[in-house]
């Protein structure tokens, strides 16, 4: 009898062991999938919607287009189009539709709201504030990012219109 628990003992521990590693191998098989949907491409004017050229052509006027994408991501695909505003950088993201979704707008430190820097200071610590974007979305600056280098990695900061750290 002995002999039988101490067998069931191993044989459960065994199967727990083995169901462990399972579920943990599958979760980045799992973000690898949802990856794998999150898709970015780069495209030629001719090849995007009307609705989204007639949109690019309004943003882009007074400016050099970088770049033109269409990205997948969750789901939803948008065009981007990478632009080149007098000294600065400005990404304007479009819907199928023809609609801004979003702009991000390069800015500098000095220009910002005196509670976004604060934060943003603060959360740089030591790291290098390398560039700083406000987001745009239905005319509004919704937010702020910033793109810190440290000793080791980089990092985003990202920062609500009133000052407020989003995480």
């Amino acid at each position: 009898m002995r002999h039988y628990l101490l067998l069931f003992a191993l044989a459960t521990a065994v199967l727990t062991t083995v169901a462990t590693h399972a579920s943990v191998s599958a979760a980045p098989k799992a973000r690898q999938k949802r990856e794998a949907r999150d898709q970015e491409s780069r495209v030629r004017m001719k090849d995007l919607p009307p609705a989204v050229q007639q949109t690019v052509r309004e943003q882009s006027k007074g400016a050099v287009i970088r770049g033109l994408s269409r990205e997948t991501e969750k789901g939803v695909t948008n065009y981007e189009v990478e632009l080149r505003v007098g000294d600065h950088n400005k990404d304007v993201l479009i819907s199928p539709s023809g609609e801004v979704v979003e702009i991000e707008e390069q800015v500098t430190l000095a220009s910002l709201p005196p509670a976004v820097k604060t934060t943003i200071e603060q959360n740089a610590g030591r790291g290098k504030i390398v560039s700083i974007e406000s987001i745009t979305k239905d005319t509004t600056i919704t937010a702020y990012e910033a793109h810190v280098r440290g000793a080791r990695k980089s990092r985003e900061i990202k920062v609500s219109a009133e000052g407020q750290l989003i995480h």
